[in-house]
């Protein structure tokens, strides 16, 4: 049986017997000796996220914790990219499964940040429910619902099943995926064979930390100097980054290479353009240089990201230089509509500021968008803006003009930022006040 299916999960604050249960509950601070005392072991991020088939592949997950199942045994594996932690489980045929996830490493039930994830795999369809164990509140307080939008897969093959899960960050919940990041996870099934009997008897007990890692360290080789030359190492989605890649031979015998090649870190790697070059020689005090270029597709996340130069020799080292460039917003802009009321046939100043976040020129629009009690007062709403150089600011400026007949009361202000089809809304408050 192979099933995946896309779930929206919810979150909630109440028990359910769904499968089997944990023998029996863990009190506050439970569990918080063992996930300390765990040594953090590197989880290296995946060159590509994990495929979700219910086939775990080996370069594709890392194991973190096995433990004695019936007469086999099974092993928990995790994997990571950027806004998604994957989670899966090699067992026993089994009817379901349950993983506790400890976002902060910090012990069960301590804070508001341990999930408790319930899958049943007895089922045409994986059917999973997600309870939040909110330590901060009380135990009477009502359920607090959050949908997560994941994926679940599982497959049933002889006598072994595989769970596979992906769970999306969800930040205003704790559930945060970065590099350095600590976290630690507990995991429990229900064989088959014995539907009603939780294998370990307390998951919660025996929860395993781990460290997720990003770092992709460059690899040096003596006589042999590798540099990327980025020509603009600040960029937004749809721009295109270009570089040059340099190789020289700084020993004195020549140096046989098989192949380099140049392209994002895993992070990217399918965002990005790849270039794999076939090898030759390189003489002592000589050198190639390799254009490349890539554009960013729109949906580029923002954020700090890697380039990678790998050149392969034919004895079999590899050397690697690693070279950063960011995504960042095109600009930062503000809407100060001033402070106290304004009254009846006054005028006053209403300011965009628009700050230049890229290397070159940003140049756009700024529509102003008034209350029906406010039209007319200003004589054009709409003005062009310019911002030459990284890190500048321009101001733009509207005059607006109370109309003597407008009641008194708060409205809202908007202004439409626009640059090169990147469109931001800004909303404030103006105070609509009587003559004094």
């Amino acid at each position: 049986m192979n099933t995946v299916t896309r779930l929206l999960i919810c979150v909630c604050c109440v028990t359910l017997a769904l499968g089997c249960q944990p023998a029996g509950a863990v009190e506050s601070g439970e569990g918080e000796a063992s996930a300390a005392a765990a040594v953090p072991a590197p989880l290296e991020i995946l060159a590509h996220a994990p495929i979700l088939d219910g086939v775990i592949e080996d370069d594709q997950w890392t194991v973190f914790h096995s433990f004695p199942a019936g007469d086999s045994a099974a092993s928990i594996s995790a994997a990571w990219d950027a806004g998604r932690l994957y989670l899966a489980a090699d067992c026993p045929e089994t009817a379901s499964a349950v993983f506790y996830l400890d976002a902060n490493a910090d012990g069960w039930l301590v804070g508001a940040d341990n999930f408790e994830i319930r899958t049943v795999t007895s089922t045409s369809a994986p059917q999973v429910t997600v309870l939040l164990h909110n330590a901060l509140q009380a135990p009477a307080a009502e359920p607090s619902p959050v949908v997560l939008d994941a994926r679940a897969a599982f497959r049933t093959v002889g006598a072994r099943t595989v769970v596979e899960l992906e769970i999306p960050a969800a930040p205003s919940k704790g559930l945060v995926y970065e590099d350095g990041k600590a976290i630690a996870v507990g995991a429990g099934i229900c064989l088959a064979s014995d539907p009603s009997k939780m294998i370990p008897a307390e998951p919660r007990a025996t929860l395993k930390a781990f460290v997720l890692k990003d770092e992709i360290q460059p690899v040096a080789i003596e006589g042999l100097k590798l540099d990327i030359r980025m020509k603009d190492r600040k960029l937004i989605a749809g721009q295109t980054l270009s570089l040059d890649f340099h190789a020289d031979n700084t020993a004195t015998e020549p140096l046989a290479y098989s192949n380099f090649t140049i392209g994002g870190e895993p992070r990217v790697a399918d965002l990005l353009n790849a270039l794999r070059v076939r090898g030759g020689v390189l003489q002592p005090g000589k050198g190639i240089k390799w254009g490349f270029s890539t554009g960013l597709p729109e949906t580029m996340p923002l954020g700090t990201f890697s380039v990678l130069g790998e050149m392969n020799l034919e004895d079999g080292r590899k050397a690697r230089v690693v070279s950063s460039f960011d995504v960042v917003e095109p600009f930062e802009a503000a809407l100060d509509t001033g402070s106290g009321p304004l009254v009846p046939g006054a005028e006053r100043k209403i300011v965009v500021s628009v700050k230049n976040n890229t290397n070159g020129p940003v140049n756009g629009t700024v529509r102003l968008v008034l209350p029906q009690s406010l039209m007319g007062g200003v004589t054009k709403d709409t003005l062009k803006f310019s911002v030459r150089s990284e890190g500048s600011t321009s101001r733009v400026e509207f005059k607006l003009r109370r109309p003597a007949d407008t009641a008194d009361g708060e409205q809202t202000v908007v202004a439409e930022v626009e640059v090169k089809g990147v469109s931001r809304q800004l909303e404030s408050a103006i105070l609509l006040g009587p003559v004094q």
